[in-house]
């Protein structure tokens, strides 16, 4: 506590179908993914994330599994 800055959010429009996705453990990267359905063909996958100044040095690592996942 009493840090300041960090932290990711995501807005959504009350009419789209939002669904926001559970992340795997090992991931430590600050985020917030969510899974938006435009129509029942067409829906896409946004992944916010924020990488602090003192982060590991594994931050590429914890984004191709987060990716991959």
């Amino acid at each position: 506590m009493g840090k300041r800055g960090g932290g990711v959010i995501v807005y959504v429009k009350k009419h789209l179908v939002c669904t926001q996705l559970s992340i795997p453990k090992e991931v430590e990267l600050e985020n917030v993914s969510v899974k938006i359905s435009l129509s029942q063909e067409m829906s896409l996958t946004l992944i916010c994330l924020y990488r602090p100044p003192k982060a590991k040095n594994n931050f590429y690592e914890q984004l191709q599994t987060l990716i991959k996942y």
